[in-house]
């Protein structure tokens, strides 16, 4: 008997080993698995912040792209076309004898001068 006492102790001295050796492991498993989950979503807030920073990218490039497109010379050419127009039209009115063209209400064309300061520092006309 004695012989399986001995027997059944150095069982349960293995069994309690490899318990022993596997809670260990699976702390281990833990630890790791919180780091992978930590790293994980450190990825997923670099990938957030890449979205953001290449639709920003994006939108900035639209926009220089739009201001590109609004080239002044574009501007500089189409007012100097609007002003051979009226030169034109002022040609024509002169070849003509016209001279003035007529106003819609009748009325003449009056100018006026700009206000200025008087002595006393009031506005005049």
């Amino acid at each position: 008997m004695l012989c399986h006492v001995c027997v059944a102790q150095e069982n349960a001295d293995g069994l309690r080993a490899q318990l022993d050796q596997q809670q260990r492991a699976v702390d281990q498993l833990l630890g790791n698995t919180r780091v992978l989950e930590g790293k994980l979503a450190e990825a997923k807030s670099k990938k957030e912040t890449l979205k953001a920073r290449a639709a920003s990218a994006k939108t900035s490039k639209q926009i220089q792209e739009m201001i590109g497109s609004l080239n002044t010379s574009n501007a500089v050419v189409a007012f100097e076309k609007m002003e051979e127009k009226v030169r034109a039209r002022a040609g024509g009115r002169a070849a003509t004898g016209g001279g003035q063209e007529p106003r819609p209400h009748g009325g003449s064309l009056r100018v006026r001068q700009a206000p200025t300061t008087g002595a006393h520092g009031g506005w005049q006309w």
